[in-house]
């Protein structure tokens, strides 16, 4: 890994044999930090054990470090999406998010009939309309609710691109960004006051908190920002983010050990944890840690062609895996396991984490490669089978019955040129074939746009520059 060059943004051209992986990097750390942060939901940490002096401590740590899993997916589409503009292009960009969602919810659901028998038994038990149900309510794989937040903010990507890259300069980015961080994040989690009590609050808030659930886009734009205005690879500025990541995770691990001790124990006794502020993936301290994580990762370079694509090939897994992990949170942490068996008390599940978090990682990522492959295979089968038998079909005389069927689209079939030769030897042939001394000018014409017809058909040319090319031919233009 290189550590001494910047990253690649709009303005920086591409080097030869070079890769910035950090992205994918952030990708692949955000999804392994979800299946520890589930540990904590799975294991009974919220609810089934007395923290105190004697434990808590290094699971709160712990705990936090992993609850910036979510953020950093916030920050990555920001960084990813910011120059993204309303286009067909881009709208039909969502395909692949809802295929595999789709696949996954079909596994979910397949896991949950086979397991839970009885699990929808008061809806009348499995059926169609209770697989579509879950399916557009985001239940069916039950992770879905990030699917629900990320179409969401899909749709409006677009206009957020157009008001932030409208600013015109830095500074304004920077109010633009200044102002949502403190309406979405800093709003819901910053007060003044240390005298707490559950029926009344004496602590003041210091910002107004209508718009607390938008904070994905306060993450948005912090990745937008971070992709026009990448800091300078330093050793420096490395230390400088481990530094603040270190304090934003000393003061939110303190103060939720210290809520916590000082709330009102539960029926049995046990003081569970509490935090009064933070524990939410929009309050300011875990905003701060995942922005000083993703600075730390973001930017990692690469020159091994082997590690680059390994990297790669994982990191566009990780939303397969995020939401296929389910299966494997339920199976390995189910009473009726052999890690639910064998570590009864949340203690002895805490101390052999460390044997079941990297099991739940890889077997969800072994599947989730799996349906990625899947997605890939159907993909190329669409864009290079499908997609141009269907185009010859709209164009063919022979299939569409055109009244053109009987033209021969050039004056000597013997030399027709290829897509290859075409692109090869296009000027040449053109200017010789097409000679006004040999022909009228209105055969040039639609000779040439014959010759562009069968480069569109063979997937040489998009249907955008067909149309270009036929354009400017009919004004008189050069297509050249």
């Amino acid at each position: 890994m290189d550590l001494q060059t910047r990253p690649l943004n709009g303005n920086t051209p591409s080097k030869a044999k070079q890769r910035y992986v950090g992205i994918d990097l952030v990708k692949i750390v955000a999804c392994f930090l979800v299946v520890c942060v589930h540990f904590f939901l799975y294991s009974g940490f919220y609810g089934q054990v007395d923290i105190n002096n004697d434990f808590g401590q290094a699971p709160i740590v712990f705990r936090w470090v992993a609850y910036c899993c979510v953020p950093l997916f916030m920050i990555t589409t920001g960084y990813l999406m910011k120059n993204k503009t309303m286009s067909k292009k881009y709208y039909l960009g969502i395909i692949r998010v809802l295929v595999i969602y789709l696949i996954c919810t079909v596994i979910c659901y397949a896991f949950d009939h086979h397991h839970y028998p009885l699990k929808y038994q008061n809806y009348g038990g499995y059926s169609v309309w209770i697989f579509l149900r879950g399916l557009l309510m985001f239940s069916g794989a039950q992770y879905g609710w990030y699917v629900e937040y990320y179409l969401c903010i899909f749709m409006i990507i677009p206009f957020i691109n157009l008001a932030f890259n409208s600013l015109k300069n830095q500074k304004q980015k920077q109010i633009m960004l200044i102002t949502t961080i403190m309406l979405t994040i800093v709003s819901q989690s910053f007060y003044v006051g240390f005298d707490f009590d559950p029926t009344y609050n004496p602590q003041i808030k210091m910002f107004p908190g209508y718009f607390t659930r938008c904070y994905p886009i306060a993450y948005y734009l912090i990745g937008a920002y971070i992709r026009e205005f990448p800091p300078k690879r330093t050793l420096i500025n490395k230390l400088y983010f481990m530094g603040m990541y270190a304090l934003g995770l000393a003061w939110i691990s303190i103060t939720t050990f210290q809520h916590t001790v000082q709330s009102k124990p539960n029926e049995q006794g046990f003081h569970i944890f509490y935090s009064r502020h933070y524990n939410d993936y929009g309050s300011w301290p875990v905003a701060l840690c995942s922005t000083m994580l993703f600075l730390i990762l973001f930017d990692i370079r690469s020159k091994n062609p082997i590690l680059i694509q390994i990297i790669k090939f994982i990191s566009e897994a990780t939303f397969a895996c995020y939401l296929i992990s389910y299966i494997f949170d339920t199976m390995f942490y189910s009473p009726d396991s052999t890690f639910g068996k064998k570590y009864h008390t949340v203690p002895e599940r805490w101390s052999h984490a460390y044997t079941v978090i990297p099991k739940i990682f890889l077997a969800s990522m072994g599947i989730a490669l799996l349906i990625q492959a899947v997605y890939t295979l159907g993909d190329w089968v669409v864009r290079k089978v499908i997609i141009p038998a269907a185009r010859k079909a709209d164009y063919d005389p022979l299939i569409a019955g055109s009244a053109d069927s009987e033209q021969v689209p050039y004056p000597d079939a013997a030399v027709s040129p290829s897509p290859a030769s075409y692109q090869n030897n296009a000027p040449e042939q053109t200017a010789q074939r097409y000679s006004p001394k040999h022909v009228q000018p209105d055969t040039i014409e639609r000779d040439a746009d014959n010759q562009f017809k069968e480069l569109y058909l063979s997937g040489a040319l998009t249907k955008e520059e067909y149309e270009q090319l036929s354009k400017d031919m009919t004004a008189g233009d050069d297509p050249e």
